[in-house]
């Protein structure tokens, strides 16, 4: 919903393989770039392209190329697009997988782990916690979905409400992103923050300190209690 609601926003449109800049401000945007790099199934770069958009009128989706995959990629690839301001900055980030026969995900399942390093400090604003966190993937493998928890250090208790700058990021080998988390103060119950990480592919390498980082075992079926509410095979 986040990515969707942007005011500005780059886009896959998947029905047609459109690259489409999304301008919902009532004035124009010019100077704009879309960077649309494509990463084979093992993270590695297929191809990167950059599309210079002169104009985007207010209120208006543009579409600035089509997707072109190698004819040798991968059976499932990746796509991720970037749109860049006059001055280099990304404004707006977007990550897809697609399989070139079908709408067959299963495969996913076999991306390798990826570890990813986050640190993170918190001051207080006024009646609220802010903290920074910056999550970087240092290795060579697409880091799918990484997902962001505050909870309390001491107690393990989830810090509700809490807001987020971004969340579910994915990154890609090499990449880092800094979001804020913010809660209020008195729902750390005097307790210390602790940010807790997982993802579809995701581990994390524990932190200690003022703000610590750990990985979200729960989010982990591997840590999940048995149910028992499939039986055995030989039952």
């Amino acid at each position: 919903m986040k990515k969707a609601a942007e005011t500005v926003h780059v886009q896959l449109n998947e029905s047609n393989g459109g690259i489409e800049v999304v301008n919902n401000k009532p004035e124009a945007l010019t100077g704009l770039t879309v960077r649309m790099t494509i990463y084979e199934f093992d993270s590695k770069v297929s191809s990167v392209n950059n599309y210079a958009v002169a104009t985007v009128p207010g209120s208006t989706t543009v579409k600035i190329a089509e997707i072109e995959p190698n004819t040798r990629i991968s059976p499932l690839y990746f796509v991720k697009l970037d749109l860049l301001g006059s001055d280099g900055q990304v404004i707006s980030t977007n990550f897809y997988w697609q399989n070139v026969a079908q709408d067959d995900f299963t495969g996913l399942m076999k991306l390798p782990t990826a570890e990813v390093e986050a640190e993170a400090t918190s001051q207080v604003v006024g009646e609220n916690t802010v903290l920074t966190v910056t999550v970087s993937n240092p290795t060579d493998h697409i880091a799918l979905m990484t997902h962001l928890q505050l909870h309390q250090k001491q107690s393990g208790k989830r810090v509700l409400p809490a807001f987020y700058s971004d969340n579910y990021l994915t990154l890609v080998p090499g990449e880092s992103r800094t979001i804020t988390i913010q809660a209020a103060t008195k729902d750390l119950e005097k307790d210390s923050p602790m940010v807790l990480v997982d993802g579809f592919n995701v581990a994390a390498k524990p932190v200690e300190g003022a703000v610590s980082i750990e990985p979200n075992l729960n989010a982990d079926p591997m840590h999940w209690a048995a149910t028992n509410i499939v039986p055995d095979k030989e039952d």
